[in-house]
């Protein structure tokens, strides 16, 4: 991440940013029941992940409120990696 923000970012005076959105399970159609119970164990949350909820962080990094918030990794897992 450190990298990919000083290639983007270190060309003059930048006001980019350079985050990442990480998803735990999330249920595109992939998961099937078999795995579904696998998993489920290990997340806080007990539910799979929608796409909704992994664009949301998005849209929250692209907007005025991550204004200030560079170089981070957020964990959109529900809990699962904790």
């Amino acid at each position: 991440m450190r990298s990919i923000h000083k290639k983007c970012c270190n060309r003059g005076r930048s006001t980019r940013t350079v985050n990442c959105v990480s998803p735990g399970p999330t249920q595109t159609g992939y998961i099937d029941d078999q795995l579904e119970k696998m998993v489920m164990p290990d997340i806080p949350l007990r539910r799979l992940g929608e796409p909704k909820d992994i664009a949301e962080a998005a849209v929250f990094f692209a907007s005025k409120q991550a204004r200030w918030i560079t170089g981070q990794v957020l964990l959109v897992s529900g809990g699962h990696y904790m």
